[in-house]
């Protein structure tokens, strides 16, 4: 029996390890709207409304779509963390529009949970919603670059 207490305990401790060091990366981020740069802050505030308001469309007109929501993931950023997504090879720059308040990365939530997986078929359509609409805004879409495609990207000149 103790030895059953004590497997269940360190399993406790490694998930709440694993946990902490999954959220480590999104508490880095900066979330905030408010500190993208004016008019592109109220772009990015109508995107996502237009994103969204899509969405809840097609989830509406067609009963078997997946419940599926977008958010603004990462806005400004910090060079400390623009070194780390390059060292990561999740960016190609050093020199980011996020390091000045012109460029937000979006999420989108399938399911009750956050993913960028591209691959799943509901996911791939929400970006491409994300980029009809951010390109209706005058917006660049990260998901028309040729060299790397980065579809939660958007940003301003």
């Amino acid at each position: 029996m103790k030895a059953i207490l004590q497997t269940i305990l360190i399993i406790i401790l490694l998930y709440s390890i694993y946990r902490f060091h999954k959220n480590k990366e999104a508490k880095m981020c900066i979330h905030d709207i408010d500190k993208l740069e004016e008019p592109f802050r109220d772009k990015i505030k109508t995107l996502m409304e237009n994103v969204n308001s899509r969405l809840k469309a097609l989830a509406d007109d067609n009963p078997n779509y997946i419940d599926i929501y977008a958010a603004v993931f990462e806005t400004l950023r910090t060079k400390e963390r623009q070194k780390q997504l390059f060292l990561q090879r999740r960016t190609k720059t050093l020199n980011s529009k996020h390091l000045v308040g012109k460029a937000a990365d979006i999420v989108v939530q399938k399911n009750g949970q956050w993913t960028w997986d591209i691959r799943d078929k509901y996911v791939k359509s929400a970006y491409f919603i994300i980029g009809e609409e951010a390109k209706k805004l005058g917006l660049t879409w990260g998901g028309d670059w040729k060299s790397f495609r980065d579809y939660p990207h958007v940003e301003t000149e």
